[in-house]
């Protein structure tokens, strides 16, 4: 059995890879701006993006709807920015499972197996096909915009909303995958946005609200993500108990001596 939060993690970032070569596209839409990020002129995205924090931390209840079965339970997530991310896993007030996510690096301890488990983010890439980022999961729960890259081609196009921008980029390292981004032009925020691998035949829509300030930074309460692919579809809805940003924090995990590595 898969902890939970590995599952989301991967099911999430399963329209991510790394990117490589890079190219704009214009999905039939009329073309209004391209700019380089490299380049002097600065769009919003990269504003949103570049926002300076350190330390975040989130406590949600959340909950799991895959059609069949509908889950509820508590997720807390300490972050130090590009270096380690804790997560833990409630159900009715008792732990289930702690992770820790690396650059390099996964492990977790099931409690309720009194297991643990330790896996390096290739050998996960390897056996599911797929690249994890811890940098993505960051950008997921601060409001970012998730795949954004220096090197990526932006491309500006209109929208029938005079309140909302709209942004394109594409990747491709052998299947492509196109990013798409909606920004409220009052707010300047990430009203939602979209991942689609064709390849995959994978869709990964995350829509913000319900925005909360947190030193100076605006940060989102309520993240609704649907998963649609061949195989399966779910949505997950994160809504903050708490959020703190900036404030250093301990972010370590402790494997019990009595464990065992899991099976």
């Amino acid at each position: 059995m898969r902890p939970i939060f590995i599952l989301f993690f991967i099911l999430l970032l399963n329209a991510c890879a790394k990117k490589e070569v890079v190219q704009v596209v214009s999905s039939g839409y009329a073309q209004v701006n391209s700019i380089k990020n490299n380049e002097p002129t600065s769009l919003p995205i990269d504003s949103i993006h570049n926002q300076p924090w350190h330390w975040f931390y989130g406590k949600y209840a959340t909950e799991f709807d895959d059609g069949s079965k509908k889950i509820t339970f508590k997720t807390s997530l300490k972050c130090s920015k590009d270096s380690a991310i804790n997560v833990l896993v409630s159900f009715a007030a008792i732990p289930i499972i702690n992770g820790l996510v690396t650059k390099d690096s996964l492990i977790y301890v099931r409690k309720k197996d009194r297991c643990y488990d330790k896996k390096s983010i290739e050998s996960l890439n390897t056996y599911f096909g797929v690249e994890l980022s811890m940098k993505n999961l960051e950008e997921l729960f601060l409001g970012l915009p998730i795949g954004y890259g220096d090197q990526l081609n932006y491309t500006q196009l209109p929208t029938t909303s005079p309140d909302s921008t709209y942004f394109v980029a594409n990747t491709t390292t052998g299947k492509s995958i196109e990013y798409r981004y909606g920004l409220t032009n009052k707010t300047q925020q990430i009203a939602w946005q979209q991942l689609t691998s064709a390849a995959d035949e994978t869709v990964v829509i995350v829509k913000y609200s319900d925005w909360y300030t947190a030193d100076k930074m605006k940060i989102p309460g309520n993240i609704a993500i649907e998963i649609k692919s061949k195989e399966q579809n779910f949505r997950i809805r994160f809504t903050y108990d708490k959020i703190e940003l900036n404030i250093p924090l301990e972010i370590y995990l402790l494997i019990p001596s009595d464990y065992a590595p899991c099976k």
